[in-house]
């Protein structure tokens, strides 16, 4: 008998459609993403961007799901996610993406999932949270019961207006009222169109206030309730994957040095837990709130949980 040649590849098994999994999890910042021994995770908006860009460049990439474990963080960052994800969903209109909702998806963690074709929570999740907030510490009055005296030169009326040794004056509060109204007003648009509805409408839903996934639902802020599953079977089904045919989840994430695992490891297990158990209930909710806002720049609106550290 002879021998035929056939190429190398004939016996291979076909390749499986490929969805592409895209973790957000932890506060969201400006930067890279990486982990707080006292808060946990960060999903840094540079890394994300990498990583939908790797996306956007995949062509056998048939769907994304985008799975949120996030109580929201930097407005700015958040709005860098929405637009990178906004761009991909421009560029390739025929690929779904798919919003997953695990725990937590609030703030700016719900604002990161409005590109998505179809949203998806489990019925505890925590969603919505719909707003935004600023302000800073101020520590006169602390240092001034101490005897420290402070002095501050300034080259224009508002240029201390993120001093932490005074407070806000009346002019740079109405200031900072009207650039947080700006940056709400275009937070709930944003919703508004993403979920076909009205900003009234939305309005009535914002205001910061946290849904349940199963409110959510019935509000129309989210598509479906369930878990990775339900989102893999509306991926498949907008990619135009058969229900019954099996896909490749291909992971999209940030590679980690070995120094980044093993603080994420001694973290998450011992250290964070060890700390905040010793400084008890109300100075561990203060620490957590100070490492927070040691991420964020001064005066930058956060689109964050407001009670995510006060637990």
């Amino acid at each position: 008998a002879r021998l035929r040649p056939h190429p190398l590849g004939c016996c291979r098994p076909p390749r499986r459609p490929r969805v592409a999994l895209l973790y957000a999890t932890g506060v969201i910042a400006s930067g890279r993403s990486g982990y707080d021994p006292v808060n946990g995770p960060v999903a840094g908006s540079q890394s994300l961007v990498e990583q939908i860009r790797r996306i956007r460049d995949d062509e056998s990439i048939r769907a994304v799901i985008l799975r949120i474990d996030s109580p929201g963080g930097s407005s700015v960052a958040s709005d860098v996610v929405w637009r990178e994800l906004q761009v991909l969903r421009e560029r390739w209109p025929d690929r779904p993406i798919i919003a997953s909702m695990s725990d937590l998806a609030a703030s700016g963690g719900y604002y990161i999932a409005l590109p998505a074709h179809a949203i998806v929570a489990q019925p505890g999740t925590l969603t919505g949270s719909i707003g935004i907030y600023a302000g800073k510490f101020t520590v006169g009055g602390a240092l001034e019961k101490l005897g420290i005296g402070t002095g501050t030169l300034t080259a224009g009326a508002n240029a201390d207006i993120y001093s932490p040794f005074t407070p806000f004056t009346p002019d740079q509060r109405a200031r900072l009222d009207a650039s947080l109204q700006a940056f709400y007003d275009g937070f709930v648009q944003r919703v508004a169109d993403s979920r076909g509805t009205t900003v009234e409408r939305i309005r009535d839903l914002a205001r910061g206030r946290v849904w349940t996934g199963a409110q959510a639902r019935a509000n129309g802020l989210v598509d479906e309730l369930g878990g990775m599953d339900v989102a893999v079977r509306l991926a498949k089904a907008r990619a135009g994957i058969g229900a019954d045919e099996d896909v490749e989840l291909v992971v999209f994430a940030p590679r980690r040095t070995f120094y980044e695992a093993l603080l994420e490891r001694i973290g998450g297990t011992a250290g964070e837990g060890a700390l905040l158990r010793a400084l008890g209930g109300d100075v561990a909710a203060g620490v957590r709130a100070v490492s927070a806002a040691a991420r964020f720049r001064r005066g930058e609106p956060l689109a964050l949980m407001p009670f995510a550290f006060f637990h």
